[in-house]
């Protein structure tokens, strides 16, 4: 089969194995996984120092387009913040069109068998009209179109062939608000490197605990909780250490504003700011540095010096990270998709204390028929006292994180293991192509 893969236009996509964010990291992970039985191009933008074209070593082949100025339609997107009601510029039609145009015209030239589409839902209705023969794939990250205008998302959905989604919550969520579209929703896990992301066979031992939260430095996944919540412990746990791994930044905030409102997540908004002017200050010009500031600077010295700050690492970094760890922490306050440092964290090994917001929950929850029900712990969305409880807890009981490491590493094995999740999207795929 003849498929190509599109990559959203701020992703581009490198042939070797890092990647930078999560939805380009499962691209690639897709990609590389089906290129030894498929004819599989990616189409990406194209950052300064890429080549137009490459073929990696398994035949996959790359293909880079000029995505325009990011930043130009990043300012677009924080603006649109600005106006009450307004809907995220990501969501409309004009969103890097010349890279549509762009990815059009390539698909034009050559039309494949099959085309994926990452998040850029504006595209999937051009091809429909394009070229309606090739079965489209949208592949949604988020739950944006819930929140937004429900006659654009349904001329989405009803343009795809098939809308994939990396939770089963979430498959339900588009099924129950879209329920025309609830046979072509499909629930697809994002897969993990089970070679890169593994328990450490022979663990050293090391003085002190380690907490370790990765991903965005930013209020709707809750780090405020998370450092609140470590305030609590650190004053009788001289050994604890919290590391923030990821970098400072803002989600536009007219994406959390139309989202289910709820006291954890009006807490995480107030970081914003009270007034549209604060608001782009913050998410144009601080960039979130303002948020981690704020977050960090109650603290006491003498705990603000125990809680490291990585910034941002290259993915083939973060395995280490995950193995010197005693524990994930995931307290996110919005609904989550999915949460890919909580897969990694269960193929390392790595006991997770996620909230209860979405995908996390699907990751951490039992299975039916399973003794292996326990591989971490849920507590509610933006409860510190809670998250602080469940993490003491989990320290004074080794033994139980070391079976909920093997449970979490078992369960990755059996289901976010690449080549398993590949299969999965080649039923999708043959079902498209034969119906």
């Amino acid at each position: 089969m003849r498929i190509v893969f599109v990559s959203q236009p701020r992703d581009p996509i490198a042939a070797g194995p890092r990647q930078r964010g999560s939805v380009a990291i499962v691209l690639a992970g897709l990609a590389h996984a089906l290129a030894p039985r498929h004819e599989v191009t990616v189409i990406a933008p194209r950052a300064p120092d890429q080549a137009e074209r490459e073929i990696t070593e398994e035949g996959l082949r790359i293909r880079r387009l000029s995505a325009g100025s990011r930043n130009l339609h990043r300012a677009l997107d924080l603006l649109s913040g600005l106006l009450p009601g307004a809907e995220p510029h990501l969501l409309a039609p004009s969103y890097h069109a010349g890279y549509q145009r762009a990815v059009l015209r390539a698909l034009a030239e050559d039309p494949p068998d099959l085309v994926h589409v990452m998040v850029l839902g504006p595209l999937v209705e051009r091809l429909a009209r394009a070229l309606p023969a090739v079965p489209r794939v949208l592949h949604l990250h988020d739950d944006f179109l819930l929140h937004f205008d429900r006659a654009r998302a349904r001329r989405r959905l009803a343009a795809a062939s098939a809308v994939v989604v990396p939770s089963p919550w979430l498959a339900r969520a588009f099924a129950a608000a879209f329920p025309e579209a609830a046979t072509k929703i499909r629930a697809l896990p994002n897969g993990v490197d089970l070679d890169l992301f593994r328990p450490d066979p022979k663990p050293a031992p090391r003085g002190g605990e380690r907490l370790l939260f990765v991903g965005r430095l930013s209020p709707e996944k809750g780090v405020h909780v998370a450092v609140e919540a470590f305030a609590r412990l650190a004053p009788h746990r001289p050994g604890l250490r919290l590391e923030l791994v990821g970098e400072p930044g803002l989600l536009p905030y007219a994406y959390l504003a139309r989202a289910p409102r709820s006291e954890a997540l009006a807490a995480a908004l107030a970081f914003y700011g009270r007034d549209p002017l604060t608001r782009f200050w913050r998410e144009l010009v601080a960039r979130g540095s303002g948020y981690r500031e704020a977050v960090l600077a109650p603290l006491p010295p003498e705990i603000r010096a125990r809680i490291g700050l990585s910034g941002s690492l290259a993915h083939d970094r973060l395995p280490e990270l995950y193995r010197s760890a005693d524990l994930l922490l995931a307290p996110s306050v919005c609904q989550e998709s999915f949460c890919l440092p909580v897969a990694e964290a269960l193929a390392s090994g790595l006991p997770v204390v996620a909230s209860r917001c979405g995908g996390p929950t699907d990751l951490l929850g039992a299975r039916d028929g399973s003794e292996e029900a326990e591989v971490g712990l849920v507590v509610p969305k933006g409860d510190a006292v809670a998250l602080a409880n469940a993490i003491e807890t989990l320290l004074a009981d080794p033994e139980r994180r070391r079976r909920m490491g093997e449970a979490g590493r078992r369960r990755a094995e059996a289901e976010l293991a690449w080549p398993l999740v590949a299969a999965r999207l080649e039923r999708i795929y043959a079902e498209l192509r034969s119906g």
